[in-house]
């Protein structure tokens, strides 16, 4: 016998599927732009967008400004680094000037004391 009533599993999806919208549109329709409170509730979570948005950005700049700054602290130390180098590098030449210059001595010495 052919089932008449249109009780399959596919009919009883379809017609729950059916009720589901026709709830979701009397709620969209009940809760609409006209509902104060729905409009206040729009209005509170515009403002909390907006305050994370300038904090985020408040954050960004003070992330951005962080980075400038180690960047130039990085660049002092470097510079400092290289300067330091250079001041051994002068004093290890005029060292090694100095110690030439004494055994040139002795050694002047000892060619004197030879003749």
């Amino acid at each position: 016998m052919a089932d008449l009533k249109g009780n399959g599993f596919n009919d009883r999806m379809g017609r729950a599927a059916a009720a589901k919208q026709a709830i979701q549109k009397r709620f969209l329709e009940k809760a609409g732009q006209d509902d104060p409170a729905a409009a206040a509730r729009r209005e509170e979570r515009r403002l909390v967008a907006e305050a994370r948005a300038v904090r985020e950005a408040e954050r960004a700049k003070q992330r951005a400004e962080a980075a400038a700054l180690k960047i130039v602290e990085d660049a002092a130390r470097v510079e400092a680094e290289k300067e330091r180098i250079a001041q051994e590098a002068e004093r290890a030449v005029a060292e090694a000037a100095e110690k030439k210059a004494e055994r040139d001595a002795r050694y002047a010495a000892r060619k004197a004391r030879q003749r």
